[in-house]
C-alpha cells in the first residue's frame, strides 16, 4: 500500500472490502508520518503551490498618524481663500436665521435664543470658508423649536375632527431644510424659485447633483 500525502487527500475506508478496515490503522500512520515530513522540508509557505497562491498578500503596511504634524486652521479675518470678512460672515449667519419662516414665532412664543448659534456659525466659516454651517445652523434651530411645539400641550389646537394637534404656525412653517432658501414655505410643503426643484428645492434645473457622502 503506497501512502499518498496531500493537504487535500485523506485515506478513506472502503466498506465493500472488510479487508481494507484492517490497513487503516497503519494507513493513518503513515499519514501521519508524511504530515511531519512534509512540514519539515517545507520552510517557507511559499514553496507549496498547494497552499501558496498569488492572492496572498505578503505585503507589511505602516500607517502614518501624523503624530507630529500640526493641521493649519485659519483664525484670522478675512479669511485668506476665499477673502471672507467678518461682517460678511455675520450677515451670512444672521440673515439664515431671520429667513427662518418660524424664528420669531420660536422666539417669542417658546423662547428659542436663535441668535445663540451666530458665533459658532461664523467661527465654522471662518475655518472651512463653507457656508453651508448656516443651513446646518437653521437646521437646528428648526428642529429645536419642532421639539418644544410637540412637547408643549398647553398649545396645542383642535383640529376639524376633534383631536388635538399643534399650532398650525409652527407646523404650516416647517419644511425640509427650509427650502434651501430657493423657495417658500407653504403649509409645510416648499414652493421652489424657478429654476430650483425637489423637496427642499435643493436641485438646480439642468445641474448635476452633487454626492455628499457615500454610504
Amino acid at each position: 500500500i503506497r501512502a499518498e500525502c496531500s493537504p487535500t487527500k485523506t485515506c478513506k475506508t472502503n466498506n465493500l472490502n472488510a479487508v481494507f478496515n484492517v490497513l487503516k490503522p497503519l494507513q493513518d500512520a503513515r499519514n501521519r508520518n508524511c504530515a511531519r515530513r512534509r512540514k519539515r522540508d517545507l520552510d517557507n509557505i511559499e514553496d507549496d503551490p498547494d497552499l501558496y497562491n498569488d492572492d496572498v498578500d505578503m505585503t507589511e503596511y505602516q500607517f502614518d498618524y501624523a503624530v507630529d504634524s500640526e493641521p493649519v486652521v485659519n483664525s484670522v479675518w478675512p479669511t485668506p481663500i476665499k477673502g471672507i470678512t467678518v461682517e460678511e460672515a455675520m450677515g451670512r449667519c444672521q440673515g439664515a436665521i431671520l429667513n427662518l419662516t418660524i424664528a420669531e414665532d420660536c422666539r417669542d412664543v417658546y423662547g428659542v435664543d436663535i441668535l445663540s448659534g451666530v458665533d459658532f456659525c461664523m467661527a465654522d466659516v471662518k475655518v472651512t470658508e463653507d457656508f453651508q454651517y448656516a443651513d446646518i445652523m437653521v437646521q437646528q434651530i428648526q428642529a429645536e423649536c419642532a421639539e418644544k411645539a410637540y412637547s408643549n400641550v398647553s398649545l396645542y389646537e383642535t383640529s376639524e375632527n376633534g383631536t388635538s394637534v399643534p399650532p398650525a404656525f409652527i407646523t404650516a412653517n416647517l419644511c425640509p431644510r427650509q427650502c434651501s432658501n430657493q423657495g417658500i414655505c407653504v403649509n409645510g410643503t416648499c414652493e421652489c424659485n424657478e429654476g430650483y426643484e425637489s423637496a427642499d428645492c435643493s436641485i438646480q434645473v439642468g445641474r448635476a447633483p452633487v454626492a455628499l457622502q457615500i454610504p
